[in-house]
């Protein structure tokens, strides 16, 4: 019998044999590891660090040691899917949330350092804001920036995008740095840019409470080829882009002044977009250094309802008392299923601790549904284990979509009617639906959806 130790969730777990892996101690004993591609050494999602006992753990398989040459991690960076244990071992998990996982994407970018690759770019700048560094103390100027930053930026990690950059009031991001389509990464990008803005909304509601100021931001998009590098002085480089493109989107923002709009896309943004626009107005014109003209098209919104875009924009509301949303979904859970109390067994608030951050995993992973999908399938075949039954995702559906309307009425948002929330749990459901059937497919191996719960 061997031990693992997890000091920082103050866990130590107990091994029988050297069969169980690191990453299938750390679910059973409800640790909310991240492991996207479902245990199966595709990813490095999972990876700890091993603080004591190296020598126990088992000499890396040959997709562990591939991976970890490309990086260059040490022997103490492992893959937790991928290492068992033959003694007492301790440990530390390297990646604690969804929001992480696209850093390490942009680590997969750099080793294709020097390679052209077709990236969706945005650009963010706040307007007028000299004004309101030279009215402010400098603490007050540090504190509204990161402020905006905080709330913009879930914004654009929740769609897979990387922050690049920040240069004083202005942001850069990328978004492809998971690999994805053209199509995914534009829509990936333009659903972040409206997402700021309703985020914006949210920090002046606060900064004018606390300043008497709004912020107003701009926003430019655009898709196209980028050098991918590393550079800089041999002491310190950084992940950077090279080209054009990266011009084009700056200038592509810079034009909101000029047209008195708040966000532009470029028509290439435009024409690779799977979803059609709001309608908006489009102009042709010329942007600074450049010789052509160029046709750009103002974003109000998508036509039809986007419900990740919904669910992204309700996401605090919902989920940001994440333990108090996992206590009322069990509540409904097992009011609309007593048996399924059976299935839980030991530490009820672990269980609980780790539903909700699964759930908030999950949710920064939609926006790359086929990165997530082997977690998901993985995750409904440990339940199948425990005895879920296909027919009781129908009722974990409606369990959940109780626990949301609770949260929305508990949280009311003054602009929100009937039908707004109704919106809402509606968006909400499809995300669920679409979860429901990757695991349904990893519990029988057949893709099926899960049937839609009665309202």
């Amino acid at each position: 019998m061997f031990r693992l130790s997890y000091p920082d969730e103050g866990i130590t777990a107990e091994v029988a044999d050297g069969r169980t892996s690191i990453l299938e101690v750390s679910l059973r004993e409800k640790i909310p590891h991240v492991w996207e591609c479902g245990g199966q050494g595709k990813c490095t999602t999972c990876r700890v660090r091993v603080l004591d006992g190296l020598k126990a753990c088992s000499p890396r398989t040959a997709r562990e040691a591939e991976l970890a040459a490309a990086r260059n991690w040490d022997d103490y960076t492992r893959l937790a899917c991928q290492t068992r244990l033959s003694g007492d071992v301790t440990v530390r998990r390297l990646v604690r949330s969804g929001s992480e996982v696209i850093r390490l994407e942009a680590e997969d970018l750099s080793l294709q350092s020097g390679r052209e690759v077709p990236l969706a770019i945005l650009f963010a700048d706040l307007r007028d804001f000299t004004g309101i560094v030279g009215s402010h103390p400098a603490y007050d100027v540090v504190h509204i920036l990161n402020r905006y930053y905080t709330r913009i930026g879930e914004a654009i990690v929740l769609n897979s995008g990387y922050i690049a950059q920040y240069v004083g009031d202005e942001i850069m991001a990328w978004f492809g740095v998971h690999g994805g389509t053209g199509a995914e990464n534009c829509h990936n990008a333009v659903r972040a840019g409206l997402a700021m803005l309703a985020g914006l909304e949210e920090v002046n509601a606060a900064l004018g409470d606390e300043f008497g100021l709004a912020l107003r931001t701009c926003i430019g998009v655009h898709h196209g080829p980028a050098i991918v590098a590393n550079i800089g002085h041999s002491s310190y480089r950084q992940l950077s882009l090279i080209g054009d493109t990266i011009n084009v989107a700056s200038r592509i923002e810079n034009v909101n002044r000029q047209l008195g709009t708040t966000m532009l896309v470029s028509e290439e943004v435009g024409r690779l977009l799977p979803v059609a626009l709001a309608a908006s107005r489009t102009e042709t014109v010329p942007l600074k250094g450049k010789r052509e003209t160029f046709r750009l098209t103002e974003v109000v919104g998508f036509r039809d309802p986007d419900p990740l875009l919904i669910v992204q924009n309700s996401f605090e509301r919902v989920l940001g008392d994440s333990a108090g949303f996992a206590e009322r979904f069990y509540h409904w859970l097992f009011t609309f299923v007593p048996a399924a109390q059976a299935m839980f067994r030991g530490n009820h608030e672990a269980q609980r601790r780790m539903f909700a951050d699964v759930m908030r995993s999950i949710v920064y992973g939609l926006s790359r549904f086929e990165k997530i999908e082997g977690e998901l399938a993985q995750q409904g075949r440990r339940h199948a284990g425990y005895g879920l039954q296909p027919e009781h995702y129908t009722l974990f559906v409606q369990a959940f979509m109780e626990a949301v309307r609770e949260r929305l009425r508990a949280r009311p948002d003054a602009a929100d009617a009937s039908s707004a929330e109704d919106g809402i749990v509606e968006a909400w459901r499809t995300v669920l639906d679409r979860i429901c059937a990757a695991m349904l497919k990893g519990a029988d191996g057949k893709p099926r959806p899960s049937r839609r719960p009665r309202p």
